[in-house]
């Protein structure tokens, strides 16, 4: 059996710490998509009606 030392030690735990921290990372960003997701296709849809109705009711712009 080998005996780990004390700085191996605080490398393994270093690793599962940030491997925690990762996994908290992802888990709160995909709830945080499923939340805001469907809400924000809505408004980017409605931003680009409004967009599409300003061009045509004001030819004198341009798209860039």
């Amino acid at each position: 059996m080998i005996k780990m030392t004390v700085t191996s030690r605080g490398l393994c735990r270093f690793v599962i710490f940030l491997c925690g921290y990762v996994l908290f990372l992802v888990l709160g960003a995909s709830v945080f998509s499923a939340i805001e997701g469907p809400e924000e296709i809505e408004k980017v849809q409605s931003l680009r009606e409004l967009r599409s109705n300003f061009l045509k009711n004001n030819p004198c712009v341009t798209v860039l």
